[in-house]
């Protein structure tokens, strides 16, 4: 336990220094127009549940099919549906290692998909979808880290996480809800096919943060 608690330790305070550096560059959304209009998923995020049996890109007709199940259930469908190897599935097995309070296992997983879903966003330049992302997973790392080291007395300190602050008002609903309530609604509802800003400012994703 002593030797995770130190693994742990460094591999957050370097992601601390290196998040910071990212933070500066934006997504241009040209990228987005190989996907087309994708006008069912956008469709979708606006809240309407009906959708035809194919979007512009695999992914979001996955979400948009299996918008109704359970957190828990998706989780397990979507696991089935992403290579292990991507970041997409290390985000998954990091929301299930949360479901199951295993400390270790959420810590490895969100430093995973912490490092391999960054890479992969910034080699297609989706930049503010790559910080949101390790943005989100550090708190989540720093959540575990809190945890661990709060029974034994060791001296973590006090650090400030404001998505505003560190993304930009367009961010600033994120603020309202924990790290893994956000991760868990952007898996449901991130397409990958538009600016990350619209999925946070959708009726879709706000609905899935406060359910009413």
């Amino acid at each position: 336990m002593q030797v995770f608690r130190i693994w742990i330790v460094v591999c957050f305070v370097l992601q601390l220094i290196v998040a910071p550096v990212a933070a500066e560059q934006h997504t241009d959304p040209s990228i987005f127009k190989q996907y087309g209009t994708c006008s069912e998923y956008h469709r979708f995020l606006s809240g309407q549940s009906d959708h035809l049996s194919t979007a512009c890109h695999a992914l979001p007709d996955f979400l948009m099919a299996h918008a109704d199940l359970s957190h828990q259930d998706f989780i397990v469908e979507a696991a089935r549906n992403h290579r292990e190897e991507s970041g997409l599935a290390m985000m998954l097995s990091t929301l299930y290692s949360l479901q199951e309070q295993d400390e270790a296992a959420t810590f490895y997983w969100a430093d995973q998909a912490d490092r391999t879903l960054f890479a992969q966003m910034r080699v297609s330049q989706d930049y503010s979808r790559a910080n949101l992302y390790s943005w989100l997973l550090s708190g989540i790392k720093y959540k575990v880290l809190d945890a661990v080291c709060e029974p034994s007395g060791c001296k973590l300190g006090e650090i400030e996480f404001s998505a505003t602050d560190e993304l930009g008002e367009d961010y600033s609903i994120i603020d309202q809800a924990d790290f893994d309530v956000v991760l868990m609604c952007l898996v449901r509802a991130d397409g990958f096919v538009t600016p990350v800003s619209k999925v946070v400012s959708s009726q879709r994703f706000q609905a899935c943060m406060f359910p009413s």
